[in-house]
């Protein structure tokens, strides 16, 4: 019997009204009605360029900001129609951690009060029961005791990430949504991070949505990867099915950006052209302007995401 998702996005859709976003009289359509599932425990990459909408897809599923459009099911709840009271509840529940640790955090704040919120927003605990519960915290993503009595500006970015980190599961969440968390750190702190998600998921189960625009990182952390473009997911599949056989050309142009010292590296596949606005999509497939291998269809009808092999979804009419 197949285990039921923990969290399933049907036709999430999130466009922003035109003005300073987009073209005038155009909304932008950052993510332009996808759909994927997220078993408990599981991590699921969600991956592509700048823009591609996957922050936004990551904030819509927690509604962190609000959907326009599709469902949100959380073990059958969908989140959408939930009272603000049902709502809040179910936050303890659903975490995230941001990209930039300086901006998440108050920086007025002692790094010990930043962690213990959680606590106190949701009425947990005494003074004292929280401090002990903080001090565990810190020590769980390698942090000593005394930090809790800092202050932002005085930790480097790789310590604060692991305070934001601390507060993400200070309340023992199930899913959390890990929006770029080692992006902006150094090369040598962004494995300490990263080893640090892969502990935490095996101690305490949690889901992730890992958000990234690192291959290389996400072939490391991720067990299924759903790849965005413009709006939407062209390709999702096992880590090593889309590693070793992905089919959608964009994904394959993704693929050959990762760094590699293997012979014939030179030969990459390198995708021509600008990523098309939001706010004025080009008709058909959306990846078609840019596409190496297009036809006329592509540029006159939309691909459905279907099922080319077990458990492996791509829309592309060439690749089907």
């Amino acid at each position: 019997m197949t285990e039921p998702p923990l969290i399933e996005a049907r036709n999430l859709t999130k466009h922003f009204p035109p003005g300073n976003l987009g073209a005038k009289g155009h909304p932008v359509r950052a993510v332009d009605g996808i759909s994927f599932t997220l078993r408990e425990g599981e991590t699921l990459g969600l991956v592509g360029e700048s823009g591609s909408g996957k922050s936004t897809a990551g904030r819509a599923l927690l509604r962190l900001i609000e959907p326009t459009a599709g469902e949100i099911l959380y073990r059958g709840e969908d989140l959408v129609k939930l009272p603000p009271a049902r709502m809040r509840a179910l936050r303890r529940e659903m975490q995230i951690i941001f990209q930039d640790p300086f901006a998440a955090v108050n920086p007025r704040r002692r790094l010990g009060r930043i962690v213990e919120e959680p606590f106190e927003i949701h009425g947990i605990g005494g003074r004292e029961e929280r401090r002990e519960k903080v001090r565990q915290l810190f020590k769980q993503v390698g942090l000593p005791d005394d930090h809790m009595e800092r202050y932002p500006h005085e930790l480097s970015g790789g310590q604060l990430q692991r305070v934001g980190i601390a507060r993400a599961i200070a309340l023992g969440p199930r899913l959390v949504v890990a929006d770029e968390p080692v992006s902006s750190l150094d090369v040598s702190i962004q494995a300490q991070v990263i080893n640090l998600l892969l502990d935490l998921r095996q101690s305490l189960g949690i889901a992730f949505l890992f958000i990234s625009h690192d291959m290389a990182v996400v072939e490391h952390f991720c067990d299924r990867v759903a790849v965005m473009y413009l709006g939407k997911i062209v390709e999702i599949a096992s880590r090593d099915r889309l590693y070793t056989a992905s089919r959608h050309p964009y994904t394959e142009a993704l693929m050959s950006s990762i760094p590699t010292l293997a012979a014939g590296a030179k030969n990459r596949k390198v995708i021509q052209g600008e990523v098309p606005s939001a706010a004025a999509p080009p008709s058909g497939c959306a990846f078609h302007t840019r596409c190496p291998i297009r036809e006329k269809r592509c540029q006159e009808e939309a691909p459905e995401l279907r099922e080319s092999a077990p458990g492996h979804f791509t829309a592309c009419f060439l690749r089907e």
